[in-house]
């Protein structure tokens, strides 16, 4: 059985989790992609995702 979430987490997850960090860190800015799992992990793969 299908969690009503899955397949959606920057939809259903990411925001409670993004709240939760910039409560903790209210100094840092976070930037958010959403885009399919294959994207996101080549970005990742080429550290597309770090910057200072």
């Amino acid at each position: 059985m299908k969690k009503f979430w899955e397949g959606k987490p920057g939809e259903y997850i990411l925001p409670n989790i993004l709240a939760f960090l910039y409560r903790t860190y209210p100094d840092v800015d976070f930037k958010v992609k959403i885009a399919n799992t294959e994207l996101i992990a080549q970005d990742v793969l080429e550290k597309k995702c770090i910057s200072a």
